[in-house]
Formats: structure tokens, C-alpha cells, sequence
């Protein structure tokens, strides 16, 4: 049963006081019903931004300069240099320009869904070409409220293969199958073993070997391609780091991983799930990885398998 809710098209300002027990930062923000086609359009004036999404299991901070986004119903894309993201629309509820600062600019663009859960954070850096979000935008961006129908699970896989259409992501399988809170019955590939992830991670990091990675949740999916070169275990915390990507991994959220191999490309790709079953990364070598490249990914996987 699909429900609705209104949300008013709210142009204000909330400033929130410094806690230390609230465990958030000096922060302002602006909410907001949007217009998600100006806003993505926008996002790619930007240059230079810094990403960051993620879910309870992994995150994925990194620099990325989007050039070209684009929605067609409730589907959404933005591409760039070593970056692809997906989303769907009607999954995102409210925008905000926020600041870590007070006394600062706005640097800040979040989206959340309807259960307040962050779905994507877009902030500025000193190399991008606006030198805030101003407030402004708030009024260029905002939408007349109306009724919204939240997304069912039967409208989640329609709504993927025509998002998978236009989104040109290269991934292992459908959307559907690596998309973070889809329904499933049963799970591609074969199992491998969760608990070697760190020593194989770590063993492409000590041969400079890149990485094709897929973090989302339940609003979008990120998908983003790099050469990590530190490994860092903090408990059951992992870390790869490069010049612009940070990766976090809990190990001990994941309850299961899978190899699949689901169409032509090389290697195929390892699904990691957490204790919902929901998928929460892809790891994947490159399309154009080189054929040492292969043959090693080839090697690690056996190692996971045996």
C-alpha cells in the first residue's frame, strides 16, 4: 500500500548548538521540497566537489568533478572523470545547504530520505568553482509542496532496469541484484570467505592494483574506480586510502560475500551483504583492467573460495 505525505516547500534557517552528547557539528542548514532536476544540473557548475556516501556497513569519501547529469522520471544519473552515480528520485525526500561552521559559507549539499537517513553529501572544496551554496538557491531550488507517494517494493525493480537504461553503469549483473535494499530470494554467485577480505584487499593496495568499487543505499548508488595505496585495520574498521578516495569497510557487519560472475567481464565481482541481507558494496576490478591484472584478482578469488 503506497502512502502520501505532504512536505511544505520550507525556506528557514535552524541553527543548531554545539554538543558534544549530540555528537553533531556547528552546523546551519536550509530544507527543502527540490527540484531535482535543477539541482543536478547545478551540481555539474560545480567543478571539483567532494562526495561522500555510504551505508551502515561501507562508506566512500572522494573527490569527484561531475560533468553531466540527467533525469528522466525518477531516474537519475551523474557522470564524471573515474566517477558514475544512480539514483532514484522519488527515494529522495529533502536537500539541505548546510555549513560546518557558523561563522563559514555554505559548503555544504545533503539529501535525505524519508526517514531522515543521509543519502548523499555534496561539499565544496577550495579547487570547485562556486565559493558556496548560497541561499538563494534555496528559493531557485525549491519546489511547491506536494503530496508525495512513497516508493513501494513492488515499483523497486521496474524503476532500476529503466534507471539501469540510462544511468550506463558498468557493473556485474543487474541493478537490481548490487542495488542496497532490494528484495531477494536468492543470491547470485557462489559463497567465499568474509573474513580474508582485509588480506585481499591489502594484497592489490601492495601491487598498486585499482579497484572498482559500489557503495549505495537506499536512495542511490555510487560507483567509483581507484588505485589505493594505504591499508589501515583499526579494530574491525578497515580503510584503504588513495590522493582522493577514502574507503570504510566494517568487517564485522558483514554476514556474507558472494563471487559472481554474471556477464563478460573478467573476474566477475564479489557482493559483500550485511545481517539484512541488503547489499552494501561491490568490489570489482576495473573493465580495462590489464591482464596482469586479472590474473591476479583471479588468484585472490581462488584464495577466498578454497
Amino acid at each position: 500500500m503506497r502512502q502520501a505525505m505532504s512536505i511544505r516547500p520550507l525556506i528557514r534557517t535552524v541553527t543548531a548548538p554545539v554538543s558534544a552528547q549530540q555528537g553533531s557539528q556547528r552546523t546551519t542548514t536550509a530544507p527543502m521540497q527540490a527540484n531535482w532536476q535543477r539541482v543536478l544540473r547545478d551540481i555539474t557548475s560545480c567543478g571539483l566537489l567532494r562526495l561522500e556516501v555510504g551505508n551502515t556497513v561501507a562508506t566512500l569519501k572522494s573527490l569527484g568533478e561531475p560533468w553531466y547529469a540527467d533525469i528522466a522520471g525518477h531516474a537519475a544519473w551523474l557522470r564524471g572523470p573515474g566517477m558514475a552515480l544512480a539514483g532514484l528520485t522519488d527515494r529522495w525526500a529533502v536537500a539541505a545547504i548546510t555549513r560546518s561552521d557558523t561563522d563559514g559559507r555554505f559548503d555544504r549539499l545533503e539529501i535525505s530520505d524519508y526517514f531522515g537517513n543521509r543519502v548523499l553529501r555534496l561539499m565544496l572544496t577550495e579547487d570547485s568553482n562556486w565559493d558556496g551554496f548560497k541561499t538563494l538557491l534555496v528559493r531557485q531550488w525549491a519546489r511547491p509542496g506536494a503530496p508525495l507517494a512513497l516508493p513501494g517494493r513492488a515499483d523497486l525493480r521496474p524503476a532500476l532496469e529503466h534507471l539501469q537504461k540510462h544511468a550506463g553503469m558498468r557493473l556485474v549483473g543487474p541493478l537490481y541484484d548490487n542495488w542496497y535494499d532490494a528484495a531477494r530470494r536468492h543470491y547470485p554467485g557462489r559463497p567465499v570467505d568474509a573474513s580474508l577480505l582485509a588480506p585481499f584487499l591489502e594484497t592489490f593496495i601492495d601491487q598498486v592494483c585499482p579497484l572498482n568499487l559500489a557503495i549505495g543505499n537506499a536512495g542511490l548508488l555510487q560507483q567509483h574506480e581507484n588505485v589505493f595505496h594505504d591499508c589501515h585495520q583499526d579494530g574491525a574498521l578497515l580503510r584503504l586510502r588513495s590522493n582522493t578516495a577514502e574507503f570504510g569497510l566494517h568487517l564485522d557487519r558483514i554476514v556474507g560475500a558472494r563471487l559472481c560472475r554474471c556477464d563478460q567481464r573478467a573476474g566477475g565481482a564479489i557482493r559483500l551483504y550485511d545481517e539484512n541481507c541488503r547489499c552494501a558494496a561491490v568490489v570489482s576490478p576495473p573493465l580495462a583492467a590489464s591482464a596482469s591484472e586479472r590474473e591476479l584478482w583471479e588468484i585472490m578469488v581462488r584464495a577466498l573460495s578454497d
